[in-house]
């Protein structure tokens, strides 16, 4: 499994991620500007030349929560910070305009613009409180469905591991006040939800546009 992961381009997405909010910290310092934004930029870039719409929308997501609660923690002027975090997202946009254009395009035609989609109706349900346990421990119970028309798709957790778990409750008990940690923390809070809170997955899975994500 761990091998077909590393094939999928929503791999590619994520491994965009810790580039992406490492360059936002940046930004939201201040120090060293031009050098920030680029990054931020180049970063945001890449994320979505990997190809992946859903996945980039989920690392949009979680990096304007993060985002959210880390800026009005920062000792800069929330007016400059907004301003830099402003460009920088436009500039990435402009360089990922080549795919953007034509993809928004294609995403109406696409199975993720219809509720019975390839994978089935089980893609839109939440995920259960039995996960949790697979997030950090290998269950064995990963399965990847199998091609054709007919697919039954159940989501479940990629492994993230024991030791990001034991660094996460480090960090939260010794830095719980770092406005980072903090944001971080509101990011891990607020996916949580969105992944194991059927009414409010539901009610994503309404939205226009969106839902199909």
């Amino acid at each position: 499994p761990f091998i077909a992961l590393l094939g999928w381009s929503a791999v590619s997405v994520m491994a965009c991620g810790p580039w992406l909010f490492a360059a936002a910290i940046l930004v939201v310092r201040g120090q060293r500007r031009l050098r920030a934004v680029f990054l931020y930029a180049v970063a945001l870039a890449f994320a979505i030349y990997a190809g992946e719409p859903e996945f980039s929308f989920l690392l949009g997501l979680a990096l304007v929560v993060f985002l959210v609660v880390l800026v009005p923690l920062s000792t800069r002027s929330i007016q400059r910070t907004v301003g830099d975090l402003a460009l920088a997202t436009g500039t990435g946009t402009a360089l990922a305009a080549p795919l953007i254009l034509p993809g928004i395009q294609v995403a109406a035609l696409s199975t993720r613009a219809s509720y019975t989609n390839a994978y089935g109706s089980g893609f839109h349900r939440a995920l259960p409180p039995s996960a949790l346990v697979g997030l950090f421990f290998p269950t064995g119970r990963f399965h990847f469905p199998g091609l054709g028309a007919q697919v039954s798709y159940y989501p479940l957790p990629d492994v993230i591991g024991v030791i990001a778990l034991v660094l996460a409750v480090v960090a939260v008990v010794l830095c719980r006040r770092d406005p980072r940690v903090l944001a971080f923390s509101a990011v891990a809070l607020v996916m949580g939800v969105l992944s194991f809170f059927q009414p409010l997955v539901s009610l994503m899975h309404q939205l226009p546009k969106i839902g199909g994500v």
